[in-house]
């Protein structure tokens, strides 16, 4: 975000706007002067025309409408995949032949995307495993998210007592 009194400011756009419409400047002089195109010149001239200095502050980029939205009945099959299959959006758009950006940002949408805690770890030890899972087992928690099982290898540290008695304490509670 620019200072108040940097060029591209509101400040700055009002100035150039005034010299435009109240001083009669030529467009490409203005432009030059306040090193912007010409065409933005214009563009911040006509809105000091139409709005006044009110016309100046900076305007949402987003769309006012969205012509090529993912239709209603794709997006509700996209979450009914999700719910129900526990897929992710390459897995449901090559179900559904639609490209997994899209399903990703039904989902996202939703809000209902994927979610991951990781951390790197520096060994593979019991200890550094079971206080990796009870971080991560806290994290989701505060993201409101209730864990049901735990995938892991056939490492050692997932063989040990202590893990197994730390993920039998978290699924049971």
């Amino acid at each position: 975000m620019p200072h108040r009194n940097a060029p591209l400011s509101e400040t700055g756009r009002l100035r150039l706007a005034r010299c435009v419409v109240d001083e009669g400047w030529p467009l490409r002089r203005a432009a030059e002067r306040f090193q912007v195109s010409p065409t933005m010149a214009k563009r911040w001239a006509d809105r000091y025309r139409a709005e006044g200095p009110a016309g100046m502050v900076d305007r949402s980029s987003r769309p006012r409408r969205s012509p090529r939205r993912t239709p209603a009945p794709v997006e509700r099959k996209v979450l009914h995949l999700r719910a129900k299959r526990r897929w992710g959006p390459a897995r449901i758009g090559g179900r559904l032949g639609v490209a997994a950006s899209t399903c990703h940002a039904v989902l996202r949408r939703a809000e209902v995307a994927r979610l991951a805690y990781t951390e790197i770890l520096h060994d593979e030890r019991k200890e550094t495993a079971t206080g990796f899972w009870r971080r991560a087992h806290a994290w989701f928690a505060s993201h409101r998210i209730t864990v049901q099982r735990v995938i892991t290898d056939n490492g050692s540290c997932y063989k040990s007592f202590l893990w197994r008695d730390t993920s039998t304490n978290w699924a049971s509670a």
